[in-house]
């Protein structure tokens, strides 16, 4: 065995949690003591619940983004860190507009596709489709990428593309098809 002093630290993320939940809980034991026989279990419950819905939430966290577990100190080098977040990122920047796309159905995405183009109108969006029966949806659909995207604005009876959804669509349509074909879109007007 080595004579050298082990010393406990704080380096990264995993280690601060695991520490702060440590003294938590033995605080929350600790506790126990001073607690009235009347309130006892309602403590414990809430003692076991804490420590359950912590771990949920770490292992949610971990699995979900894990990359903020890490710190600089954790790298040999700390640009490659930087390198990794940066990459983390972009990968982010990239794939969100197409996972947010792959949820709307598919009236909400020929109402994308349509308003890349030039604005139109909804009502003759709808009766040149045939689409009365499913208006429904389509409201539906106009809420999400209006309201909750912010992709489409609409003025009166106006659809059109914002800058944020001609930003993501275009994200959208360089991430699928650029590595088939890089100048499709240009082919295209």
């Amino acid at each position: 065995m080595s004579d050298a002093k082990h010393k406990i630290s704080i380096v990264n993320p995993i280690s601060a949690f695991v520490a702060m939940f440590g003294i938590v809980e033995i605080a929350l034991s600790v506790g126990l003591k001073w607690v009235p026989a009347t309130y006892f279990i309602i403590y414990f419950i809430a003692l076991i619940c804490y420590t359950i819905f912590i771990s949920v939430m770490f292992f949610y966290i971990l699995i979900k983004k894990q990359h903020i577990f890490f710190g600089p100190r954790d790298f040999s080098d700390e640009n490659n860190y930087m390198e990794l977040n940066k990459k983390i990122n972009k990968i982010e920047t990239e794939t969100l507009p197409m996972l947010m796309y792959m949820k709307l159905s598919e009236i909400g995405k020929r109402l994308c596709l349509i308003s890349m183009d030039n604005e139109f109108n909804l009502e003759e969006f709808i009766s040149k489709r045939n689409l009365n029966n499913r208006r429904n949806d389509i409201d539906v659909q106009l809420e999400i990428l209006i309201n909750r995207y912010h992709w489409l604005e609409r003025k009166d009876n106006l659809i059109r593309a914002s800058a944020t959804g001609r930003e993501a669509m275009m994200t959208f349509i360089d991430f699928c098809y650029a590595r088939i074909a890089p100048n499709w879109w240009a082919n295209l007007e």
